[in-house]
């Protein structure tokens, strides 16, 4: 997509001007992974997270980096680290999304499904985190549970096709999970239709 490719020149742009700077190499990173480039953006977010070792902030795009990257068990590492220097960051929600988001791609879904809990505890107005915790509830045999928070994620104008759009993209190069998730979800959405 254009917006891509326009994001992919300014992180060119970015490189060129300050090749070696902690802040620019987390930021590019951060920004390749997220728009579909997390090979090379976890290139620039570990160089980040090296050269500025005390710096939570670089741990947490670094291990946000990972999770894009499907490498769950060294995202969990970084985000561990990321945790430890930056308590009570505004950006603290992020941190424990992204690692609900590992635990999840790691099969270690009560875990993920409490960090969801505290997603939602700290942000009451993203639909996602529900919609999310509703599949987790599946896998952990809690249907009622699983219908309840479809239907609040619902309300928050979450649909089987934005839910779709984000499985693939923050899971997109772990396929397997993408369609056993979406798999899961569609029945439940259906059902939650039916019913409105």
């Amino acid at each position: 997509p254009a917006e891509f490719q326009r994001i992919r020149e300014i992180v060119d742009r970015a490189l060129a001007l300050a090749p070696d700077d902690a802040m620019v190499l987390g930021a590019v990173g951060y920004s390749l992974a997220i728009v579909g480039y997390p090979e090379e953006g976890v290139l620039h977010t570990q160089r980040a997270a090296r050269k500025a070792p005390g710096s939570g902030f670089l741990h947490y795009l670094n291990g946000a980096a990972l999770c894009l990257f499907n490498r769950p068990v060294e995202a969990l590492s970084a985000l561990e680290t990321a945790t430890q220097l930056m308590p009570g960051s505004h950006l603290f929600l992020w941190v424990v999304a992204y690692r609900a988001w590992s635990l999840h791609a790691l099969d270690r879904w009560a875990e993920a499904a409490a960090a969801i809990d505290e997603c939602i505890a700290l942000d009451q107005s993203y639909g996602y985190f529900r919609i999310l915790k509703a599949r987790l509830c599946v896998l952990l045999g809690q249907a009622e549970e699983a219908a309840k928070y479809l239907a609040a994620g619902r309300r928050m104008g979450w649909d089987m096709a934005l839910a779709e759009v984000h499985w693939r993209r923050m899971y997109s190069l772990n396929p397997a999970l993408v369609a056993a998730d979406l798999a899961a979800l569609r029945p439940l959405f259906a059902a939650a239709e039916a019913g409105a």
